[in-house]
């Protein structure tokens, strides 16, 4: 306001006038927009700082100078946030630009002081700014801005870019070895930084530490998601360059204690610092150790493959310990193990693949950190244990998959549920969420027990009746939804594998019941893809119990019901697959008739229906076509019988040619030379044949299969004299496969 009042009385008095206003300079406005970059209100405060800046320009009252373009570029940092999709980065990376070409302009009158303090403030603050932003080219610009002016350029590497930079890597989404290994990279230049300079300022503090020990707990995290060693060197080895490669395991386990021990190296080297310089910014905090456990965590996981899981889980216990034992030194100021810390040592046993020992060990946790805090008056959150802790040590019962895992689960879960209906002042047990109950279904389903269907309906009850507490119906949000979701797909699979004759009654029951529950409300597609999981996990059971028909009339019945919009659900594409699927399985041990053709092409024409009246996703694919005719290739009955089959065949090839004409198939090419064979004999079996070999070889769809195929199919004179007729170029004593032309094979892949 008050700038605005000098503006307007200075634009409104005359020259001559002796009293005219003093003119606003440039630091009234930079003032002004620093105010507002300050002002924590996000992208409001930087529009806002933005705006006094266009006036500035567009007024020509001020001219803008270094600072004020660095107080813009601060103030879109400041208000860069997650979920703006990257635009407050981008526009920090504009004005930066605008501020390089200010700064090239100044010429050579400023000394090389003035000009290292004028663009290290703006080159920090942007990397700042990319770093705390979802820009999803932030690793690479800032790469090019931290090689252009640091390494490049005439600038030394500030501890606040190394760290912009490190945030960047340490917080990707998908963590690789290569990006740790850069991250190992720019904190040993700030080590050496410091070794040359001897400035306290340059010496790594805790939260450079933090960055890269969390940085290698991630890669640990990651590797335990890893299943062989080809999958370890195509996403992790193969950017990486030779000398690179020769200082690193190239085992999986090897490779995660690896991670795990730079973890603790840095613990090491942070504890060695804080002894010779005695300042509290060196010295290790709770998330340090955090970071710790949770690489010895994942390695647990990983090793477990190996049979060595208990080594990493015994070592993140002794962790633990030693952070207690720190913490409850006197005069300490680390922060005792919170569940945070608890609930990561729990996960290392669950995972570490000791069933009993591990699942033992992962509740003593659970009890000893329970009995720490009930003595604790008004404990806050981060003291109690949470939800997340209880559902680690459910897993681990659960992963020993036999009785006493199930039984062990259940009580716990029990436990949870009578502390539902107390206070959280009186007891710390949380009260169970839908993951709780989706564990303890696992482990009935993989205990064995004969009533493991009903056990598992019940909890499903006790979970929907949990929720109702939330919600009227229910389910409380998207989340709530997947869970619940979860749930019956789980108590499907249980009925799938356990049931008995009632299995299918029961299923297309909770069927009903997942539909009825689900029908107010919206349904993402997220959503939508479980449920249609739940309907597969019903139409394989009711293919595999009693017969492909039946799964096939339970589809269409569900299809006339959304037809009628008496039901919001419609079959997906891979429900049809999965019947397709069961009628090419029916063919490998049992006689097949025309029937199993004319019911695969019933399947295939439904989906054509479906198509045709809106449904977009339901349009056959090359898949589909090539099922139908495999099943038509397979009829093994009356030569009547054949033809017909033939002649669905020919149909279905016929009905793919002219919907994929620029996407032809080499696979449905064989499958349906295949059918032709077996199918027909004589001069009509020739004739087939060589339209059909003419055809492929037009479309560039000739490949091995098809060539030797075909050439057993027909006596030497038929053969040559196709092969003739289709190349006018081909002579009669060339019959071999590298011989034919190059263009018949063209589209082969």
């Amino acid at each position: 306001d008050v700038l605005e009042f000098l503006e307007n009385a200075y634009n409104n008095a005359s020259a001559a006038d002796e009293l005219r206003p003093l003119k606003p300079t440039v630091f009234h406005y930079t003032a002004v927009m620093d105010a507002w970059a300050r002002s924590k209100t996000g992208r409001n405060g930087a529009m806002r700082a933005e705006k006094i800046f266009d006036r500035m320009i567009t007024g020509k009252i001020a001219d803008p100078c270094v600072h004020t373009y660095t107080v813009l570029i601060n103030a879109w940092g400041r208000s860069t946030k997650n979920g703006d999709g990257g635009h407050s980065a981008k526009m920090a990376l504009k004005k930066f630009q605008s501020f390089r070409k200010v700064i090239d302009g100044l010429g050579d009158d400023n000394n090389a002081e003035e000009k290292y303090e004028m663009s290290e403030v703006p080159v920090n603050c942007v990397l700042i700014a990319l770093a705390k932003s979802n820009h999803p080219k932030k690793i690479s610009l800032g790469e090019d801005i931290f090689r252009q002016y640091f390494e490049e350029g005439d600038l030394a590497p500030t501890a606040q870019a190394s760290n912009a930079l490190l945030w960047m890597y340490a917080k990707s989404d998908k963590p690789n070895l290569k990006d740790v290994l850069r991250c190992e990279e720019l904190f040993t230049m700030m080590c050496r930084r410091y070794e040359l300079s001897g400035n306290f300022h340059d010496l790594p503090k805790i939260y450079t530490f933090n960055l890269v020990a969390n940085a290698w707990a991630q890669l640990g995290i990651a590797l335990s998601k890893i299943r062989s060693k080809k999958a370890l060197l195509n996403e992790h080895f193969a950017d990486l360059d030779k000398e690179s490669i020769s200082e690193l395991p190239r085992e999986l386990g090897d490779l995660s204690i690896f991670a795990a021990n730079k973890c603790e190296n840095l613990l090491r080297t942070l504890e060695k610092m804080y002894e010779q310089h005695k300042d509290d910014r060196l010295k290790p905090s709770d998330y340090t150790f955090n970071a710790i456990i949770r690489s010895w965590s994942g390695c647990a996981g990983t090793l477990a493959r190996e049979g060595r899981g208990r080594l990493a889980a015994q070592r993140a216990e002794e962790i633990l310990f030693w952070m207690e034992r720190l913490g409850s030194e006197e005069g300490s100021s680390l922060k005792k193990p919170s569940a945070y810390t608890y609930t990561s040592v729990i996960d290392a046993w669950a995972r570490s693949g000791e069933k009993d020992y591990g699942a033992l060990k992962a509740e003593s946790l659970l009890l000893r950190y329970e009995s720490l805090n009930d003595g604790v008056q008004n404990a806050g959150v981060m003291d109690k244990p949470s939800i997340v802790t209880y559902n680690r040590v459910l897993s681990a019962w659960a992963n020993m998959k036999n009785m006493t895992g199930m039984e062990r689960s259940l009580e716990l879960l029990c436990r949870m549920e009578k502390a539902q209906d107390k206070s959280d002042f009186e007891v710390s047990t949380p009260p169970p969420d839908g993951t709780s109950y989706n564990i303890c279904m696992s482990a009935i389903y993989w205990s064995g027990v004969d009533d493991a269907p009903e056990l598992c309906e019940e909890l499903l009850d006790r979970a929907l009746m949990r929720n109702a507490t939330e919600s009227p119906d229910g389910i409380n949000g998207e989340a709530s939804m997947e869970l619940t979701l979860d749930s019956y797909i789980t108590v499907m699979r249980v009925w799938a594998r356990y049931g008995q004759e009632n299995a299918l009654i029961s299923m297309e029951k909770i069927f009903e019941r997942l539909l009825e529950q689900f029908s107010q409300h919206k349904r993402p597609p997220k959503i939508q893809r479980k449920v249609a999981s739940c309907f597969n996990i019903l139409i394989d059971t009711c293919a595999s119990s009693l017969s492909v028909e039946k799964a096939g009339e339970l589809l269409c019945r569900i299809n006339t019901r959304f037809l009628d919009k008496k039901c919001w659900f419609a079959p997906p594409h891979a429900s049809y697959h999965k019947l397709l699927d069961h009628w090419v399985s029916t063919c490998q041990d049992n006689e097949v008739t025309v029937r199993n053709a004319e019911e695969a092409h019933q399947i295939l024409l439904e989906m054509h229906r479906m198509h045709e009246m809106g449904n977009q996703k339901l349009k056959p694919t090359p898949r589909s076509y090539s099922s139908v005719i495999n099943v038509c290739s397979k009829v093994n009955a009356s030569a009547e019988d054949k033809l017909k089959a033939l002649q669905i065949a020919i149909c279905s090839f016929d009905q793919y040619r002219n919907n994929f004409q620029s996407n032809t198939n080499h696979v449905l090419y064989g499958g349906f030379l295949d059918a032709c064979i077996n199918l027909s004999s004589g001069d009509t079996r020739t004739k087939l044949i060589r339209l059909i070999f003419r055809q492929c070889c037009k479309d560039g769809m000739l490949d091995k299969q098809f060539f030797f195929q075909m050439k057993t199919s027909l006596c030497a004179e038929k053969w040559e004299e196709i092969v003739v007729q289709t190349s006018s170029k081909y002579e009669r004593s060339k019959i071999g496969w590298n011989d034919l032309p190059s263009e018949w094979s063209r589209n082969v892949k």
